[in-house]
């Protein structure tokens, strides 16, 4: 975008206390270019007076999955790589529950 500031459309779904925000757009997809990440999704949590923002398992696995075309536009010797995503792999395959991000109290 050039350096200059550029407006990304998001969507959001609401369920009971869960408000979902996601950036997949075509705008998005423009901006990454090659990198497989189809959107950013945060979720947003708010109980007693607190609002929880983390990102899920499921969006943790996707960004994982990115991974193996990130590492081919490196310089790193094909050995460190095929390291490095058998161990993305493994942990991505293994990952049962991961919910992580800041808690901001009112």
């Amino acid at each position: 975008m050039n350096g200059q500031p550029a407006t990304l459309k998001t969507t959001y779904t609401i369920q009971k206390d869960i408000i979902k925000v996601s950036t997949q757009s075509d705008g998005f997809k423009a901006l990454l270019g090659n990198i497989p990440v189809p959107s950013i999704d945060l979720n947003y949590k708010i109980a007693n007076n607190e609002l929880t923002v983390y990102l899920n398992t499921s969006y943790v696995k996707a960004l994982l999955s990115a991974v193996p075309l990130i590492l081919s536009s490196t310089e790193l010797p094909t050995e460190q790589q095929k390291a490095i995503k058998t161990f993305v792999d493994t942990f991505s395959t293994n990952l049962k529950t991961l919910e992580f991000g800041a808690k901001l109290t009112k």
